[in-house]
């Protein structure tokens, strides 16, 4: 119906050359689709596809949206004037409808304003497929990441355009995450699950991927020029940025001061510095004092530090691998290589691996976070005899968020595409909130992996374990 049938509300045909992962979502048979999505990107003209073939196949169906006002713009701007330029639709609508609600069948879309609420909710217990595309140079399939494939940190700390020149000068380009060569963003590709064997269909969309008009291959439109403008004006803008991430990336954006943001971690790069192929030495030669953190699941989560001072003589962070290991022989190699002699990893779920490891690692200590209001010391609570350490999860989190608040971390001038940008994604995804059924704080993830904010968190554990000043340790 949509290609023999559909004009849009400017009288013209549908055309998907610019958006290649749309005409799935209009073959999408699932009951129930879930698509949080960016604005002005064409789902408007297929939901008013899909309810009039739903019209056509004798079926009743609700169009809802949030106010009266809201329905009177979108009726008399959207749905009159494609009813009258498609004498189709004119008598599809004029049946009487004889279906009735045998399956419980819906879509529901919207901008995602916040994680934990809203369409976001429903993302999440939909399949969440994401759109990818594959590099025509080095074959890895990813999903376009704004931090990861577009933008970066120049000198002055401030944010410029990868791809900028190698467009023909109307756009910037995509760069791969892995080769870093330019990607064409409107090509072919493919929605990836990231959950199976769920019935609801979920498709996040974003502009990054291809936006109506005349962002095309033929009559390009610098949409990521466009995007970068409304990004950079969004600076130190809370408002503004939230719009950005709404209704650009089409994702939520949760506002300082309840999460590591990024640009909290953009402010800890030193554009001058890059991870090193082993330890880091003093002038003479010496090793510094490394510490790591290992949060353990499929792959295991490691993060490894230097600690030196800073020009106010703090002692700080300054990050020398960030990434993960496929086995505990790999972690170990990967210690050796930079020296590591103090650490912490975590005390979940089969924990036989971690006490064979710190049998083996006399520096290291398993962690047990402790939740809510059971009782603990306060600060760190370390046990030499069994080599663990204990503290209140929420309490410990709240400390690594000081410290990139406080930018006693050092990253690399790669920070923001490190793992292939899943250490952004990481350390940004768990939100603070106070939680109203258990009566306090936690740190809440929403699903979300967020390792390497562990990972992180346990490397910041492994030097408290060995500072000095008093009431920082309790040792028993």
């Amino acid at each position: 119906m949509a290609v023999a049938h559909h004009r849009t509300a400017k009288n013209r045909e549908l055309n998907w050359h610019n958006r290649p992962w749309l005409p799935d979502i209009y073959k999408e048979r699932a009951d129930q689709i879930v698509i949080p999505k960016a604005s002005q990107l064409g789902i408007s003209e297929y939901l008013f596809v899909k309810k009039m073939s739903m019209a056509q196949h004798g079926l009743n169906g609700m169009y809802i949206l949030p106010t009266e006002s809201i329905r009177n713009r979108v009726v008399s701007a959207r749905v009159d004037p494609i009813i009258n330029y498609v004498p189709f639709y004119r008598d599809n609508v004029a049946k009487e409808r004889t279906g009735a609600a045998e399956r419980d069948r819906w879509i529901k879309v919207g901008n995602p304003e916040r994680s934990g609420a809203g369409i976001e909710v429903e993302f999440e217990l939909s399949n969440g497929s994401i759109w990818h595309i594959k590099c025509d140079s080095c074959n890895e399939w990813q999903y376009l990441d704004w931090f990861v494939n577009f933008v970066d940190i120049d000198s002055k700390g401030g944010y410029f355009l990868r791809g900028l020149m190698l467009d023909g000068g109307v756009d910037a380009s995509a760069l791969c995450r892995r080769c870093f060569k330019p990607l064409d963003r409107l090509k072919p590709g493919e929605w990836v699950k990231a959950r199976s064997n769920i019935q609801i269909a979920g498709r996040r969309c974003d502009k990054m991927f291809g936006s109506p008009g005349t962002d095309s291959p033929a009559n390009p439109r610098p949409i990521i020029k466009e995007m970068f403008s409304a990004f950079t004006k969004a600076q130190h803008n809370e408002t503004a940025m939230s719009i950005f991430y709404n209704q650009q990336l089409g994702i939520p954006y949760e506002a300082e001061g309840n999460h590591i943001s990024v640009s909290m971690l953009s402010a800890c790069i030193d554009v001058e510095y890059a991870l090193p192929p082993g330890a880091l030495k003093d002038e003479d030669g010496k090793q510094i004092e490394t510490i790591a953190g290992m949060d353990i699941g499929g792959v295991h989560h490691l993060h490894i530090s230097a600690v030196v001072k800073d020009k106010q003589g703090r002692r700080i962070r300054k990050k020398v691998f960030i990434g993960n290991v496929k086995s505990w022989e790999e972690a170990d190699r990967v210690c050796r290589l930079y020296g590591v002699r103090n650490g912490v990893l975590d005390a979940m779920g089969e924990i036989h691996p971690q006490r064979q490891w710190i049998r083996e690692h006399s520096g290291w200590r398993m962690c047990y976070y402790s939740i809510g209001r059971e009782k603990v010391k306060e600060g760190v609570t370390i046990n030499h005899t069994d080599k663990t350490i204990r503290v209140n999860r929420t309490e410990s989190l709240d400390a690594s968020y000081a410290a990139y608040a406080e930018q006693r971390i050092v990253l690399p001038k790669n920070g923001l595409s490190l793992d292939g940008g899943d250490f952004v994604r990481q350390m940004t995804a768990a939100v603070r909130r106070f939680d109203e059924r258990k009566g306090y704080y936690i740190w809440d993830e929403g699903g979300k992996p967020d390792h390497h904010q562990h990972a992180d968190n346990y490397e910041r554990l492994a030097l408290e374990m060995y500072k000095s000043a008093a009431g920082l340790v309790m040792i028993v």
